[in-house]
Parts: structure tokens; sequence; C-alpha cells
């Protein structure tokens, strides 16, 4: 596995490198910045903590919450070993392993003391619109079963004599839990058309996710995104790297909302 280099969180965080990240639209953006309920309302401009997620993903850092919590922990004690003379810096949050930054998804960036990025001025034109989202969601019972499009080859029969037999207003084929529904394997229900299968058995050939239609806003700006920030000198390079050389497509909000990033030209 690939060793990832996070020694610019050792260095006291000096900002001494100022420019402006130019964010430019490249599909219709859906930036949520919050697990909402029935509607997934947009920001109108990228909110800050989705920006360090875009730049942390084009560097490759993909860290589960309790995973990240201990990388901040331990730079956090290596960095407040190597820099306990500095007296400038005693109190910092950088040196306690806490965020400072949290976004109500509970995600923070390690480079937040860093990278300082402040928001973008409101779009003076962006048109909004609203559209049905695909929506996965985790379910052992029966929401999975009826939510997923994907499922195995050997239920197609099965699936098939459901629909028929909805659609003819019967029920020769039935499937949920109880003591009347029989558990048996996939095979064996590949060409059956009348009789009660349990859930279980069509559990084997379903994923544990199901799709939900939500209704989503999006939004299309028609100008670039410009956020000024502060860097340190070794976090301004992971920022040039991030944008030279991202390991995965840059997009804010969801994965098909492909942005641009550059450093401004009137920008460091």
């Amino acid at each position: 596995m690939e060793q990832l280099d996070l020694s610019f969180y050792l260095e006291p965080p000096e900002l001494t490198v100022e420019g402006i990240l130019e964010i430019t639209a490249l599909a219709p953006l859906s930036m949520v910045a919050s697990q909402p309920g029935t509607y997934f309302r947009t920001a109108l401009k990228p909110p800050v903590h989705m920006v360090y997620g875009m730049i942390e993903n084009a560097l490759g850092w993909h860290f589960v919450p309790d995973l990240r919590k201990e990388i901040l922990k331990g730079l956090a004690k290596t960095a407040k070993k190597q820099n306990r003379k500095n007296n400038a810096f005693a109190d910092h949050p950088w040196l306690q392993g806490k965020p400072t930054k949290v976004a109500l998804t509970n995600y923070f960036s390690l480079l937040q003391y860093h990278l300082e990025i402040s928001e973008a001025d409101d779009p003076t034109e962006a048109m909004t619109y609203d559209d049905l989202w695909s929506m996965h969601l985790k379910d052992q019972g029966l929401s999975g079963y009826g939510g997923s499009r994907i499922y195995d080859y050997r239920l197609e029969g099965l699936i098939t004599a459901l629909r028929q037999s909805r659609s003819a207003g019967d029920s020769k084929i039935t499937v949920g839990e109880g003591e009347k529904f029989k558990q048996t394997e996939l095979e064996e229900i590949y060409h059956l058309r009348v009789g009660n299968v349990h859930l279980k058995t069509v559990q084997k050939g379903y994923p544990q996710y199901y799709v939900s239609p939500k209704k989503r806003g999006f939004v299309v700006p028609t100008s670039a995104y410009r956020m000024p920030f502060k860097a340190t000198e070794s976090s301004y390079q992971l920022l040039i790297q991030a944008i030279a050389t991202p390991t995965a497509p840059t997009y804010l909000g969801t994965s098909e909302g492909w942005v641009s990033i550059k450093l401004a030209e009137d920008g460091r």
C-alpha cells in the first residue's frame, strides 16, 4: 500500500502564501451541506468543508471517520513533540488534535490549520431546478428486495413471475417472512412460478441496499466561484498537486457534479 505523506501537518501553521482558488462547474451542482429529510436543498455556492473534501479526494486521502480522528491525534502528538519550544503556538488547536471546523456531516479536514479557505461571493446569477435523484440506502428487510435494480441472475425467473402475478392481481407467488414462507437455494427457485418464498432466500441474490428516489435541488452557475485562501508553503504545494495531478475527478456534491479547479491568474 502506498504511504501518504502528511508531514505538512508537523510544520507550524504560518500562513504565508495567499491566493485565489477558482472553481468552474462542468455540470449542474447539488451541494447539500447536511443530511436532509425528504428534500435535498443545494447551496448556491460551495460550502468550504466540501472544497476541503474535494482537495483531499484529489490527493487520494480517503479515511473513515474513526481513522481520520486517530490520524489527527497522531499527527498532533508528533507535532507537539517537535514544536514544544515554539511558544507562539503553545495553545493552538493544531497541537491539540481537535478539529475546530466540523461540517454538519461530521467531516473535518486534516488541512484546516494549514490551508484557510474563505467562502466565495454569492452568485449574482444562477439557474436552479429540482430533479429526482437515486439515493442508495442500506436495508436487510423487504425494502432492499423491492428497491434495488441489481440482483443475481438466478432470481430473474422469480422477479418476472412476481411482476406477472401483481399485474394479474393474484398471489400465486409471494415473498415474505414467517412460517408459511420456505427457505431454499437460489437455483431451486429459478423456474418457480407458484409458492411462498422466504425473504432470506431472496436476500442471497440482492445487495443489502436499495434505491429510493429523492427530490434534489441543483444549481447551474454562470461564472466561476472564486475562493480566497491562505496557506503554508507545504500545504500550498499539496494544493498545486491536487490541481495538477488529481487521483480522481474533482467534483462537488454528487459524484456527477464535476468541476474544474485552478489558481486564479490574479492569485499568487
